[in-house]
């Protein structure tokens, strides 16, 4: 039969508050040192543990807050509500052509929200929050976002896309939501899916391209590789477009054919060093046949596709030549005609104008007197 357990206290452990002090009489120090039964010490354990939950507890209650701002904002882009994201950042009154629920697009989705660092300073704390989102073809981007830590209150640091972009034919379109420019466009925008000129006039074809927007980053829809533009996209005419250009030209050039003086009309008679020509009183240049061109593939944003000849035109009028001698005959000339110094400039309502370039030179060149 085994003994009852002893009723007598456990061992105590002592704290000795002078450990490491110069050795004094043992009278002294026995009145100086205190003991701690071993049940009050785990009662300090206890509490130092419960302590340091709490810290922790704190330290993943502000992980949380971080990440589930990135999340609420992500998710209010994705459902079209520009105010209720904005509200979550440091810039809620931002304003923007493309910071409008019309520019955002929802087929895209939240991947991955994870915090990933912090830091706590004087003024706060500052999360760091991983991001992805994945559009509907299974292309992905990732961002890390600052995000700042006022207590209860999260704001993210960094939410647009800046971007600059030199639009085509003077415009820009993301999304069907249009911004005209004549030159170098800085824009911001939310995160999501981006379509480039998804609806174009009848005048102009382009080759749509979409790309993923987050953080300061672009991702073509099916490329690996990610960019700080937006993807370029190449414009070109349609055939309703060209047959305008040349209706134009052909207008322009009967024009001319009335009124040679008109500014850019490739009429005037070359000098002669040998003869004096003139036209003959009463007499109008004609086009006997129109230049067939093509239009340049380079889109320049200030003039627009300037003309390429294929064939050159010819024009004819009736002539008054005068030789060295003095005498005088009646002669007929014909005039090649090209369009180089023409532009075809388009714009986003389906329009069309032919512009002039600098430096023409307004002398019909090539001249043949007609047999």
């Amino acid at each position: 039969m085994s003994d009852p357990p002893s009723s007598e206290p456990g061992p105590e452990f002592a704290i000795d508050l002078d450990a490491g002090a110069e050795a004094v009489p043992e009278s002294t120090t026995s009145a100086r040192r205190i003991r701690i039964p071993n049940s009050a010490l785990a009662i300090a354990a206890t509490i130092i543990t419960l302590t340091a939950a709490v810290i922790a507890t704190i330290r993943y209650s502000d992980e949380p807050l971080a990440a589930a701002t990135v999340r609420a904002f992500l998710e209010a882009v994705h459902d079209g509500d520009v105010e209720g994201a904005l509200a979550l950042t440091d810039e809620p009154d931002a304003q923007g052509d493309f910071l409008v629920p019309e520019a955002l697009d929802s087929r895209w989705h939240i991947n991955t929200i994870d915090q990933v660092e912090y830091r706590s300073d004087e003024t706060g704390t500052v999360a760091q929050v991983y991001a992805e989102i994945e559009a509907d073809d299974g292309t992905k981007l990732g961002h890390r976002y600052s995000v700042q830590i006022r207590g209860e209150r999260a704001r993210i640091a960094n939410p647009f896309i800046e971007a600059d972009y030199y639009p085509t034919v003077g415009h820009l379109e993301l999304n069907g939501v249009s911004v005209k420019s004549g030159g170098e466009l800085k824009m911001r925008l939310l995160p999501g899916l981006y379509t480039l000129y998804e609806t174009v006039p009848d005048t102009l074809k382009v080759e749509t391209r979409s790309a993923l927007a987050l953080g300061g980053k672009f991702r073509q829809l099916g490329e690996e590789y990610t960019s700080d533009f937006l993807p370029w996209v190449e414009v070109r005419a349609t055939e309703s477009g060209l047959a305008e250009v040349e209706s134009l030209v052909h207008d322009r050039l009967a024009g001319c054919a009335v009124e040679p003086e008109l500014e850019g009309c490739p009429f005037n008679l070359p000098q002669d060093d040998q003869r004096e020509v003139a036209v003959a009183p009463g007499a109008e240049w004609e086009v006997v046949a129109y230049p067939t061109f093509v239009l340049n593939a380079w889109y320049e944003e200030d003039r627009g596709f300037q003309l390429v000849t294929v064939e050159p035109g010819r024009a004819s009028v009736a002539v008054d030549v005068t030789e060295e001698d003095g005498s005088t005959r009646r002669a007929v000339l014909g005039c090649s005609i090209w369009v180089e110094h023409l532009y075809a400039a388009f714009d986003f309502e389906g329009g069309v104008t032919l512009e002039t370039g600098e430096g023409v030179d307004r002398t019909c060149n090539a001249m043949v007197e007609a047999s």
